[in-house]
């Protein structure tokens, strides 16, 4: 009736900053941080001993995390976590809009997350080893306001 349905495949994503000439960024080798949750209050009774209340208080968000290998050059990203980052507050921190999304194997969109006023809070990079064959990778953090 419906025919039969697989699940999405959650390795192959894009993520870029809206609003930029070139939006798309990089492929990026793990992306997370796509979590939402409520927070709760409890409450007592007063005389009612047995049991509490718990109501919801406000929605939180952890950071998005973008890991990917090292982008030495072009990256609005990199330029936006660089120039945030090294000021030390000397300037404003800019919030952009930033969109994920999960492709399919065609490169269609499947699924779009946008993060409304994210800005950079940490940027690193893996370990480097020069015994060790591997590819350099970068974390670009971010904290925003919340996603949709």
């Amino acid at each position: 009736m419906f025919g039969e349905y697989y699940p999405p495949p959650a390795f192959y994503f894009t993520a870029g900053i809206l609003g930029v000439p070139n939006p798309i960024d990089a492929q990026f080798k793990e992306i997370s941080g796509l979590t939402a949750k409520m927070d709760t209050e409890d409450i007592v009774v007063g005389g009612e001993n047995r049991f509490k209340y718990k109501v919801p208080t406000r929605a939180s968000f952890d950071n998005l995390v973008l890991k990917r290998g090292l982008i030495t050059s072009g990256s609005s990203l990199a330029l936006w976590c660089d120039a945030t980052l090294k000021t030390g507050l000397v300037t404003s921190v800019q919030t952009m809009d930033l969109v994920v999304m999960m492709l399919d194997e065609t490169g269609m969109p499947l699924m779009t997350w946008t993060f409304i006023g994210a800005w950079p809070v940490k940027w690193s990079l893996d370990s480097l080893d020069s015994m060790d064959n591997k590819i350099a990778i970068e974390t670009l953090e971010f904290a925003y306001s919340y996603f949709i």
